[in-house]
């Protein structure tokens, strides 16, 4: 069976400033010729899961995430990709069978990014492009929304930044959409292109951002090991 690799062009792990050396990120771009491959690397529970998924790119999705992360946890554990302990979590989400190891999964249009790392983390892609003006109101408290009227770009990228950094955060606490975006509050750099976050003011985060392809990714870590108690 052929890696699974980045497509040229989507691997922008180099450009995340100051990411630290236990995350890998894996970008994929979907393409009809991999889908047998990609569904060959299912447990029996992906399976059956992807049996019932009757829309066509949330097939793609399921497949190919599982793929990107499938393929990060196989080299972190030395494996092949078909034998990477993934299991459902009761969130929703993905648990990794391992100690210390920790995944994420997102999608947008036909593309699937996948990260893992040795502390809680969470990623995000969202497609630059004008939003449903009640977003705004959505993501930040009446405080926080001078926030991204001085960020230094225009609205539009200002709100979908923070709303990918905020869903990051909030899969990183694996509290998901169960939680308003409200519960997190930011502090972002732009020219550094990194940020940190609070939930329910002790749980802290590191973030990293890019913006590649048209869309903002964001990736949020838990920045102390304590958290991990709480989180897993």
């Amino acid at each position: 069976m052929q890696p699974i690799t980045p497509q040229p062009g989507v691997d922008c792990a180099a450009r995340l400033t100051a990411l630290p050396p236990d995350i890998s990120l894996r970008w994929l771009v979907w393409q009809d010729a991999d889908a047998a491959r990609f569904e060959a690397l299912l447990s029996e529970e992906e399976a059956r899961r992807l049996s019932e998924i009757r829309h066509t790119r949330a097939r793609q999705h399921f497949m190919l995430g599982r793929a990107a992360l499938r393929a990060l946890v196989g080299e972190r554990l030395g494996v092949k990709p078909v034998d990477a302990p993934l299991n459902r979590a009761a969130d929703g989400g993905v648990d990794i069978g391992a100690e210390e190891i920790y995944g994420s999964i997102t999608h947008a249009a036909n593309y699937a990014v996948a990260v893992v790392g040795a502390k809680p983390i969470g990623v995000d892609l969202e497609r630059i492009q004008p939003r449903a003006h009640g977003l705004a109101k959505f993501i930040f408290l009446p405080e926080e929304r001078a926030m991204y009227d001085l960020l230094p770009v225009d609205r539009t990228r200002a709100v979908v930044l923070c709303w990918t950094l905020k869903e990051a955060v909030l899969k990183a606490a694996r509290f998901g959409l169960r939680y308003s975006a409200k519960a997190c509050r930011l502090v972002i750099d732009y020219p550094a292109q990194r940020a940190q976050a609070t939930v329910q003011g002790d749980m802290r985060f590191e973030c990293r951002f890019v913006e590649q392809a048209g869309f903002y990714l964001s990736l949020a870590w838990a920045d102390r090991t304590a958290v991990s108690s709480r989180i897993r």
